[in-house]
């Protein structure tokens, strides 16, 4: 595997939409890995109770600048016209308590 290959130190820890976001960067080339000398790195990774919500990896070696991303966003809210009736009723909903 990639990440395998090289060494990470962390360097950050943040929080985005409460997920806790790791900051790593490429510090080497793991002693038995053939892969070529990092020249940059950097390594995003949000995980919170052992499951990966995102990573953004990108690593420049060889001349081949690689970058991956992966992450986990919210389905569309769905279209029926069941939603939109409901949309429309409490929009136009009026409590006669208001009065």
């Amino acid at each position: 595997m990639l990440l395998d290959s090289y060494t990470w130190e962390a360097t950050n820890t943040t929080a985005r939409y409460d997920v806790p976001v790791i900051t790593y960067q490429v510090t080497g080339t793991d002693p038995d890995s053939q892969a070529p000398p990092p020249i940059n790195g950097t390594l995003q990774l949000g995980v919170e109770d052992g499951i990966i919500y995102a990573y953004d990896l990108k690593l420049d070696a060889d001349e081949r600048p690689y970058r991956y991303t992966y992450s986990v966003q919210p389905a569309p809210f769905p279209k029926h016209e069941c939603v939109d009736t409901a949309c429309d009723l409490a929009a136009n909903c009026t409590d006669s308590r208001s009065k």
